[in-house]
């Protein structure tokens, strides 16, 4: 680790959760710039960049970058995307990531961090030179079976799946130092989307900009084609249809429609006629949301309702009031008889769309983020010594409610795919 020549710089040796840190300490940091995104301007977010100019960035590492356990969801996402490590300047030298097996319809080389507009984007990604590489990104695969670990390299686990749907661990004993996942106790954390309130918003306002039921005439929407997911997910909504309408598109329903080269017609088909969505992961798993709650039906105006992180969990992805999780509700029947009140009662609808005009969502930018904490010199020293035991901890996922304790999955009971 190079230290910088005027900082003086002490170590503290920590373990949390089985995961050892060499972390660095007495550091001079300055202050995150605030930043209002009210009029969708992106350019006063501290992750803007306007052509060679730097705005609201962090010049020193703030400590909050790197996860400490102390808080369930502190995602230090802004932090990550505002810092820009001490040393660095455009001419650094490359970081190279070595990508076993590449990655779908991402290009090698540096485009990536150029195309984001990174502030930090001395990276690239390779599929060639592992040996040489600063860092492997280590994917829901075994393509890095193979690899043995150099010194000083930095292995990252990147998983986008569920502990029900992920590979097998163990092969990674003692080689992980980050970790990459929806989890807001990943290293770098990436969720699908995330929503930041405008920095004068206190409080929701009494109602919604305009009538979101306005010409709807069905009821509830789901799009779906994994009828075998272990949270019971379709037993449930077969079990809802019995008491209300419920269209279920694709191979686990009667309706039909495209949701490849003809996803927008699908879309337009929901925000124009449907008041709810069900946003129904295929796992019941801590932290676990997906494009399911954002981009199917919060993106397109109606109401999700929720199934599969714990409710904490959405409270602290989603936009304040704008979901209705199913544990909300002791039976789908219950359910049924609130979606119906709210069918009959504009004003009550409106209610889940009051945040509309208190927040925007935000890329969050990976790529970059992970570029500038590779580059920083000052990082702490992370490596996990059983990454599958923090990755199909006990009680991480359920089969079924999360107020039932009886399907809580035990760790050694998950299925593992080879």
């Amino acid at each position: 680790m190079r230290i910088h020549p005027r900082k003086t710089v002490s170590y503290l040796l920590l373990s949390v959760g089985g995961i050892l840190f060499l972390a660095t300490i007495n550091w001079k940091t300055e202050q995150l710039d605030a930043f209002d995104v009210q009029n969708g301007s992106p350019s006063d977010a501290p992750w803007w960049r306007e052509g060679s100019s730097r705005i609201g960035e962090s010049r020193s590492p703030p400590i909050n970058i790197w996860h400490s356990g102390t808080d369930r969801y502190s995602d230090r996402i802004l932090a990550q995307m505002a810092h820009v490590p001490t040393d660095y300047t455009p001419s650094s030298p490359m970081k190279y990531i070595f990508v076993p097996g590449g990655i779908w319809d991402t290009p090698m080389g540096q485009s990536k961090f150029v195309e984001q507009r990174c502030r930090v984007d001395r990276c690239a990604l390779t599929i060639h030179q592992p040996t040489r590489a600063d860092a492997v990104l280590v994917q829901n695969s075994k393509d890095a079976a193979w690899m043995k670990k150099q010194p000083g390299q930095i292995w990252i686990l990147w998983l986008l799946e569920s502990p029900m749907n992920s590979i097998g661990l163990t092969w990674l004993q003692d080689n992980i130092n980050w970790t990459a996942s929806y989890r807001a106790d990943s290293t770098i954390v990436t969720p699908y989307e995330k929503f930041v309130p405008h920095a004068n918003v206190s409080r929701l306002p009494g109602q919604a900009m305009g009538n979101f039921a306005d010409g709807k005439t069905k009821l509830v929407a789901w799009f779906v084609s994994n009828c075998n997911a272990g949270n019971r997910r379709l037993e449930y909504a077969r079990e809802l249809r019995r008491y209300v309408s419920v269209d279920i598109y694709g191979s686990c329903g009667d309706h039909r429609c495209a949701r490849g080269s003809h996803g927008k017609r699908c879309d337009t088909l929901l925000r124009k006629d449907y008041k709810f969505y069900l946003s129904f992961e295929n796992s019941n798993c801590e932290y676990y949301i997906t494009e399911k709650l954002f981009w199917n039906a919060l993106f397109n105006d109606v109401v999700p309702i929720v199934m599969g992180g714990r409710k904490s969990d959405y409270l602290a992805a989603a936009p304040p009031h704008s979901f209705i999780h199913v544990e909300d509700f002791r039976s789908a029947s219950q359910l049924a008889d609130y979606l119906l009140k709210l069918d009959q009662d504009d004003r009550l609808y409106n209610q889940y769309f009051r945040w509309k005009s208190t927040g925007s969502f935000i890329n969050t930018k990976f790529w970059c983020r992970m570029c500038a904490m590779l580059h920083d010199d000052n990082k702490p020293v992370i490596w996990f010594r059983d990454v599958e035991r923090w990755w199909r901890r006990n009680a991480t996922c359920t089969r079924d409610r999360w107020d039932r304790a009886a399907d809580i999955v035990p760790s050694w009971k998950m299925s593992v795919i080879q």
